[in-house]
């Protein structure tokens, strides 16, 4: 993994420099972005104090938002396009409470949301046609930090998401540039697990996530 991260972040610097030398433009963008996972997924709770609970990752959509530095370079119908973001993802989780409980607690469900923050890296290349322009392209993710609603902040030695620092993923762009101004839809897949483990009462479950997103995204090109 750090290999690859090396070799991406050269191929990053690369591009940068390249743009230096044939730019069509710096600015800055933003916009939203609309992650799920592939499908839910539930791990049943057996540590001490949990009774009979299970744990799910929902794979329902979640809205999160980005904003950021953009690059542009075009030439001889080839354009490049490095960015530079602070990128806010989330994911749905619910809390079952079986009807079994020794305590008579009845059954329920406690929905609640994990945020996360991360820096993220996208180079999309590719084809102009016009005001047209279709790419692919790699995306390195850093992650900053991560919050959930369940439980408050100093707690996590009971409740805690054991993330990846970083993620390698790619991008799939659509989108048009009309004078200055960028519009892009882009579809994001992971190549690498955003999370390996969920811990809970000190015990650790296994918990497999590698979450998909739409992202649309305007830009300015101010320089």
């Amino acid at each position: 993994m750090e290999k690859s991260v090396r070799f991406f972040l050269l191929v990053t610097l690369l591009l940068v420099s390249t743009i230096g030398v044939q730019a069509s433009g710096l600015g800055i963008r933003g916009g939203f972005n609309f992650s799920s996972l592939p499908s839910s997924q539930e791990v049943q709770l057996g540590a001490d104090g949990w009774g009979n609970r299970t744990m799910e990752a929902l794979s329902d959509s979640y809205t999160g938002y980005h904003f950021g530095v953009v690059g542009y370079a075009s030439f001889l119908g080839i354009f490049i396009q490095p960015e530079f973001l602070f990128t806010q993802t989330g994911q749905e989780m619910v809390l079952h409470v079986q009807d079994d409980l020794p305590d008579g607690e009845s059954g329920s469900s406690q929905y609640f949301t994990q945020e996360f923050n991360h820096l993220s890296l996208p180079v999309v290349a590719g084809l102009t046609i016009g005001p047209l322009r279709v790419g692919i392209g790699p995306v390195a993710s850093y992650m900053i930090d991560g919050t959930s609603e369940y439980l408050p902040e100093g707690d996590e030695d009971i409740y805690n998401f054991g993330y990846n620092d970083w993620t390698i993923g790619y991008q799939a762009m659509a989108g048009l540039k009309v004078g200055n101004f960028l519009l892009d839809l882009k579809y994001e897949g992971n190549l690498s697990n955003f999370g390996e483990n969920m811990q809970v009462g000190g015990r650790e479950f296994d918990f497999d996530t590698r979450p998909r997103q739409f992202i649309v995204s305007i830009g300015l090109l101010i320089l």
